[in-house]
């Protein structure tokens, strides 16, 4: 007994010592003795790994003998080997010159080659960003085929893709950093309203096309995705100053640190400033605010009431009085009742033409583990510009915070974000410009008034005789022309007052100003599971919206206790996908499903089939996707009167209306025709549904040769556009008390949210063509785009904003001698007609040249860069209503500090 138990222990201490463990140490760097931060070193067949710190070294203690070690970095070749006893490495990686920029995460929700991915998907690197010839990385987007950067103001640009563009882009998602940037309030991802500092952003993913089966229904026709740099990797500060034409400034810092032996622990601070002279929309008609006739005034009735005003002197009363006795001796000579039309105000004299931003994005992470992060992130913006939405809006102060808590691990993460925002000091452009107005008709009233007597008492030689008809005529035309000088002028301190009145009110229809201090919650989750040819990715999301307007954007209006109405409304989704390969993973197939239901809707179900085959440089790819869109809060809850119209939201439907249209023919009728008028029925409205198939081929770096042709066609059921209805205030449309209604204009004129009753189908074409030598790169882009619309009868405004043919010729080139490169490109859109609540008009034909060149001097370790777009100062309107963008020279300076060199080992 006695034997074998020693026995067992000296077999024990053998096997320990043919296994014990060892350490691996190394330092880690290219071939161009830049260290590495950040990679991953693992030991094969178990969950042991770190990654190497900020001087590129590392230490890893092994569990096996001997061990497989693979060391690995995104853009290099990996590096594997076994080792058997304690080691200490120099290595130098490779890099991977065909994956660097091909990595991405957003087409599949799963790490995979761009090249061999399902969806049209763009990647932009961060040396890219920052040599865009734009002048921003984001209107360098419109470089991009099938993309459209719709250019509100000069902080303020919109991405869409793929057509039905618009200024709030309802149909595709904006994501930073896994964190919907939706704005509660506003409804859409303001693009770079809310963004996070350009000298923080790693990459941009762009999906062009539905993604509804892995984004949920407001990615229905695309995605783009913001990636910030990772403080792990990427440490030390980074400073840029820039400026230019139109008194721009702007500065920008980044700030990121590892701490600790082990560096488990991360910090990173990016904040970024910037103003400038806002670009001015100067449209004299769309852009002027209002010119529309006003209610009549009862001036006969003025002259009464100041004849009793005791605030009056005796002897004007008495001179009103004697007006009043010869109108009733001539009732003819009586003013009656004038209509005066609202002079209109020019934007410049109601918006002010500066533009700012701030920006703050912050996080803090934890290692838990080498492979499961724990990070809290906090983003803060404050800004202030132009926004055209349904209405034209000066955006002043507008403050946006969000909160994000996420644990992610290798294969699966969950997050939670909350989101915050505060008008702040914003208010409505063509309700202020149509309350000025209004607020100058009593003015205007009483000065015809005045004209109006002083001509009478002359022609009537003191009220003494009688007046002719034609005299009346004459004496009412002249008196209309001194009214006008009752309207208020701009520059004078009566319109200074009025309008800073009018501007800080929220009682409507007189105050312009807006309020929303909305909230939007959302918790995410998803799980990866890989199993040889077989990749399974699930995942769930919950999200509540929080409306918070006092009634002034949505119907959350004052209750009779003195509360405001609550609304609260939640969506919930999952989804599966299941990949698979075959014949040596040249043939992917994918299958996904998600599941989306909303508070006020049915289950919805988007389904994506589709398949990718892979052969050397070519990759061919098909896919047939259902998507849909719900209804947003905007169509569901809408209450914001507008002026010309009050936008209404369309839960419960309307059976009682008016088309509008066949209200103005009525009232141009000169015998008020009242066959001309049309009822309306609206139902209640529901989800936009799309079937979209898509076909693409993709050759890539084929001796530097890189081609992708892509065609989509796509079909709407149930499409969600807009319709004007006038609505009867007490009688019923169709009978005789509606009539009654429209007659004496007791109704109220709404524009909502329908579902079209026809399909909408769309096709589109698109290539990309490029050629790589050593540093330069020369591209050509064109895409095609159509909407078949002749059958769209219902009267609903589509609003498909597209040029049906644009293009793009450029060049990108780094280090073409030294540290000296540039960038160019050329491009032109054809014309179309706009369409949206705003306004409706033609954008003609763009074409503008930009162009960038940048110097990195190595020494101190920073980049010099100069460039103009729109060279020529060709005047570009991307939307009708919007500013005109012209020519803009820009100058910048960026240190990087957290460049470092080492020797080679």
């Amino acid at each position: 007994m006695y034997k074998n138990y020693l026995l067992f222990l000296i077999f024990i201490l053998v096997n320990n010592l043919t296994n014990a463990q060892f350490t691996v140490k190394g330092k880690i760097s290219d071939k161009e003795n830049n260290i590495i931060i950040g990679a991953n070193i693992s030991e094969d067949s178990t969950n042991n790994g770190t990654v190497s710190d900020k001087n590129g070294e590392f230490i890893l203690q092994t569990i096996k003998n001997p061990a497989n070690i693979s060391i690995s970095y995104i853009g290099y070749k990996t590096v594997s080997f076994e080792i058997k006893n304690d080691t200490v490495l120099s290595l130098i990686l490779n890099q991977d010159n065909i994956l660097i920029k091909n990595f991405v995460i957003s087409s599949s929700r799963f790490k995979e080659d761009i090249t061999q991915s399902l969806a049209n998907i763009y990647k932009i690197d961060s040396k890219n960003i920052q040599n865009s010839p734009g002048g921003d990385y984001y209107e360098g987007l419109n470089r991009l085929t099938n993309v459209d950067i719709i250019n509100n103001s000069f902080g303020l640009k919109t991405f869409n893709t793929r057509g039905f563009n618009t200024t709030s882009p309802f149909r595709v998602t904006q994501v930073i950093d896994g964190i919907d940037n939706l704005s509660p309030g506003l409804g859409f991802g303001p693009g770079t309203l809310f963004n996070i500092p350009d000298i923080d952003v790693d990459n941009i993913e762009i999906i062009s096309g539905p993604a509804s089966a892995l984004y949920g229904p407001n990615a229905l026709q695309g995605v783009i995705n913001i990636n910030s740099k990772d403080p792990f990797i990427k440490q030390g500060i980074t400073l840029q100053i820039k400026g230019g034409s139109r008194k721009y400034v702007e500065a920008q810092l980044r700030y990121a640190q590892a701490f600790g032996k082990k560096q488990k622990i991360a910090f990173r601070l990016s904040a970024a400033y910037f103003q400038a002279n806002d670009w001015e929309a100067n449209d004299p008609i769309l852009n002027n605010y209002r010119k529309i006739p006003y209610a009549p005034q009862r001036i006969g009735s003025l002259s009464q009431s100041l004849a009793n005003d005791t605030t009056l002197q005796l002897s004007e009363r008495q001179e009103y009085q004697e007006f009043n006795n010869y109108t009733q001796l001539n009732p003819s000579s009586n003013p009656g009742n004038v209509t005066f039309t609202l002079p209109g105000y020019d934007e410049k004299y109601i918006a002010k033409d500066k533009t700012f931003s701030a920006k703050i994005y912050t996080s803090l992470s934890y290692k838990i583990t080498n492979n499961i992060n724990l990070t809290y992130a906090y983003k803060f913006n404050i800004a202030t510009g132009i926004y055209q939405g349904n209405n034209r809006a000066y955006l002043e102060n507008f403050r946006f915070n969000q909160h994000k808590l996420e644990l992610k691990g290798k294969n699966f993460f969950v997050k939670t974000y909350l989101t915050h925002e505060d008008a702040g000091d914003c208010y409505d452009l063509v309700l202020t410009g149509i309350n000025l107005g209004i607020s100058g008709v009593p003015a205007v009233s009483r000065s015809y008034l005045n004209a109006y007597m002083d001509s009478v008492k002359i022609l009537s030689n003191n009220y003494t005789t009688a007046l002719t008809a034609v005299q009346i005529a004459s004496l009412k035309n002249s008196s209309m022309t001194m009214a006008q000088n009752g309207w208020l002028v701009p520059g004078t301190d009566a319109f200074q007052n009025t309008f800073d009145k009018i501007n800080t009110g929220t009682n409507r229809p007189i105050g312009s100003k807006y309020v929303t201090k909305s909230l939007l919650y959302h918790i995410e989750g998803q799980y990866d599971y890989k199993y040889r040819f077989l990749e399974l990715n699930v995942g769930a999301s919950y999200r509540r919206y929080m409306p918070k307007t006092q009634g002034l954007l949505f119907s959350d209006t004052l209750l009779a206790n003195g509360k405001y109405a609550k609304i609260a409304y939640n969506e919930f989704g999952g989804f599966f996908q299941l990949t698979t390969r075959f014949f040596d993973d040249k043939l992917k197939l994918y299958a996904s499903l998600r599941m989306d239901k909303s508070q006020n809707y049915k289950i919805q179900f988007s389904p994506r089939v589709g398949l990718v085959y892979h052969q050397k440089n070519h990759t061919f790819r098909a896919s047939f996707q259902s998507a849909f869109r719900s209804p947003t809060l905007n169509d569901q809850y809408f209450l914001l009167n507008v002026g010309a119209f009050i936008l209404k939201g369309n839960l419960e439907g309307y059976n009682n209306a008016y088309s509008a249209v066949s209200v103005t023919n009525y009232g141009a009728s000169p015998t008020k025709d009242s066959t001309l008028l049309q009822t309306y029925v609206a139902n209640k409205i529901k989800p936009e549904q799309l079937k979209s198939l898509e076909l693409g081929y993709r050759l890539s770096d084929l001796k530097g040769i890189n081609f992708d042709i892509t065609f989509f066609y796509n079909r709407y059921k149930d499409f969600i556009g807009s319709a004007n209805i006038v609505v009867p205030k007490s009688g019923i449309a169709g009978e005789l008390s509606g009539l009654t209604d429209i007659k004496t204009r007791n109704y109220n004129t709404y524009r909502i949210s329908v579902n079209s009753s026809n399909y909408v189908n769309t096709l589109g074409l698109s290539f990309n063509v490029s050629y790589t030598y050593k540093f330069i790169t020369p591209y050509f882009n064109y895409s095609y785009n159509k909407i078949f619309d002749k059958n769209i009868n219902d009267n609903l405004i589509p609003g498909f904003n597209t040029a049906p043919h644009k293009f793009n010729l450029g060049i990108n080139a780094d280090k073409v001698w030294k540290g000296l490169g540039f960038a160019a490109n050329f491009r032109w859109s054809d014309k179309f007609m706009w369409q949206s609540a705003f306004a409706n008009g033609e954008v003609k034909k763009i074409h503008t040249l930009d162009l960038e060149a940048h110097y990195e001097i190595e020494k101190i370790k920073s980049i010099l860069r100069f460039g103009c777009a729109n060279v020529y100062n060709n005047k570009v309107i991307y939307a009708a209503g919007a500013a005109e963008i012209g020519a803009f020279i820009y100058g910048s300076w960026t240190f990087d500090l957290s460049f470092k060199k080492v020797k080679k080992p």
